[in-house]
């Protein structure tokens, strides 16, 4: 089943610069692949992930991707040419994690321009994740007011998708 979303929803306050060279790419598709079914599993639980990976196309899933007239959905558009998703925003955050500091021959280790100071990762990653916390909120509004349509659903784990502070608490 393919992705819900690809490299052309990181922009704006989710930029991830050069997403069309291949190296970039096929890195940031990794984490799409590993980190949107890692979320859908936690937003749905297992029950109700279950349901929508054997029928994706059925009206309630189709409701909760593309959005109602209550709901944005899991994707809307943000332009005419420009997709978002609270997805990309889970994905960024663990992207933003893993490019702050990396592996290298000597151990690890952190970029440092000449021309330019390191900015602590707390700030924007505090931003980015209150951005899909609140879009958290929404979905669960929406699969509460729609129970009846997805009576699978709890929303017992969703705690862990709250609002942080720069101290991440």
């Amino acid at each position: 089943m393919p992705n819900l979303i690809d490299t052309t929803f990181f922009v704006g306050e989710i930029n991830i610069p050069n997403t069309s060279k291949p190296e970039v790419a096929e890195s940031l598709e990794l984490f799409i692949a590993k980190y949107e079914e890692e979320l859908l599993l936690k937003l749905l639980g297992y029950e109700l992930y279950k349901a929508y990976k054997d029928d994706p196309s059925e009206r309630r899933f189709t409701d909760l991707v593309s959005g109602t007239k209550e709901w944005r959905g899991l994707v809307y558009a943000i332009s005419p040419t420009v997709d978002g998703s609270l997805i990309a925003y889970y994905v960024y955050t663990w992207w933003l994690k893993d490019k702050h500091v990396w592996n290298s021959g000597v151990g690890t280790v952190r970029a440092k321009g000449d021309a330019t100071e390191v900015m602590p990762i707390s700030l924007k990653m505090t931003e980015v994740w209150n951005m899909f916390s609140h879009q958290v909120t929404e979905f669960c509004t929406f699969m509460e007011v729609n129970k009846v349509d997805y009576p699978e659903w709890s929303n017992v784990n969703l705690w862990q998708f709250r609002v942080i502070n720069e101290f991440d608490i």
